[in-house]
Order: C-alpha cells, then structure tokens, then sequence
C-alpha cells in the first residue's frame, strides 16, 4: 500500500520507519520511542529494527497497533497491541488467534482451512478467507475506510474515524 512515486523509506531519529510520499506519512512501524534503533536486512532475508540494545522491535510479520484498510494478515503476519501484550496471530492451519503474553489464547475465529488469509477490507468488514477466496469469518461490518485495531486491553476494535463500530471482550 506505499507504491507512491517520489517516497521515501527513512528511519526517524525516534526508532520509527516511516514510508512518506512528498510530505504525507503513508505507512510507519509504530516503533517510536526506540531512539538510536537501526533496521537490518538478516540472512534470512527478514527485516528486523533492533533496538540500542540488539533487542528486536520489530521484523516484516508484524504490525503495531493498526492494522488499515486494505491491509492482508498471511500466515505468520501479527498484529500486535502497543504495548506487545496481545497479538492476533493468522495461524497456518487457518484460525485467527489473538493470544496474550505470547502463550494464552483468549479469541479466535474458530476457523480452519489451511491457506486461509484476513484481510480489513476497504469497505470496513474484517474477514477471513480461505485460500479459495471463500468468506470464512467475517465483522459484519461496512464502514469504507475503517481500520482495525489491538487495544492494550485486548480487544480488537474496528474504528470509523472516532467510532468503534465493532469489538471483541476486554481481556
């Protein structure tokens, strides 16, 4: 979603990667407050920003936070709350699984087909398919231009501007 002519992919003083096209921030890693942290290209061809103490921060399967519109959740891809606690993990066997302190399953789609993707659809509903394209799960939400995101708290939340239009349970 940052194919823009004329962008630019720059890591800020603050620790955060930001893709900006002209002026207007168009993606970012979320990873401010990580100040003096670098991004490096592994052998295995993963991308990880570690931090001043070689800590990793954040690698190419994850996203912080948000996840916006249009945006895909693969098998491996996570998404993860601010502060780390909670993340939803696409599973290979097809369950979309939000886990806390990296161990605890506390939701999932109760979805199985293996192949199976998420994806935060443009038009605002959330859904799971499987490989086929075939709808598995869905929000059963229409927003256009709503995201969603992982709370502190644990919950999933779809946001239309200001408006939480859909939510898991606190956890």
């Amino acid at each position: 979603m940052t194919n823009r002519k004329a962008s630019s992919l720059i890591m800020q003083r603050d620790g955060n990667l930001v893709v900006i096209s002209g002026r207007t921030p168009v993606w970012a890693s979320n990873t401010g407050g990580s100040t003096g942290a670098y991004l490096a290209v592994q052998n295995d061809s993963n991308l990880v920003i570690y931090n001043v103490r070689n800590k990793a921060v954040w690698f190419r399967h994850m996203v912080i936070g948000t996840l916006g519109s249009g945006r895909l959740l693969n098998p491996y891809d996570m998404l993860f709350s601010p502060s780390r606690v909670y993340r939803l993990q696409m599973q290979t066997d097809g369950n979309l699984v939000m886990v806390k302190n990296g161990k605890t399953p506390v939701w999932s789609t109760k979805t199985v087909s293996k192949g199976a993707f998420a994806v935060m659809q443009q038009d605002g509903n959330f859904v799971v398919y499987s490989a086929a394209k075939k709808a598995l799960w869905s929000s059963k939400t229409v927003r256009k231009g709503s995201v969603l995101q992982m709370n502190n708290d644990g919950r999933l939340v779809i946001v239309y501007g200001r408006t939480a239009v859909w939510s898991t349970s606190a956890h």
